[in-house]
């Protein structure tokens, strides 16, 4: 999906769904790219629209760097660190 902003400042998500434990839908492999603009902000409207489209849809993001540039955005959005692997420090 993609997001264009007011400002020209835009960006597009690549995720993949998939079942979790035949109860409901788990995103995962989520990938964030700002083209253009701030990645915290581009990264908010990003994940808004996604939940926006699919309310339901539980998350997992596994092995983002301590400098990914959309971090901010992520945890804006209510994602946390349950455990952290020495080389995405």
């Amino acid at each position: 999906m993609q997001v264009r902003l007011e400002d020209g400042s835009g960006g597009w998500a690549v995720f993949q769904e998939q079942k979790f434990r035949g109860l409901s839908m788990l995103l995962s492999r989520l990938i964030l790219i700002t083209e253009t603009g701030d990645p915290n902000r581009v990264g908010r409207q990003l994940l808004a629209h996604l939940y926006r489209r699919f309310p339901d849809l539980d998350t997992q993001v596994e092995n983002v760097a301590d400098g990914d540039p959309h971090l901010g955005a992520l945890h804006a959005m209510g994602f946390f660190e349950s455990f952290s692997r020495i080389e995405m420090h």
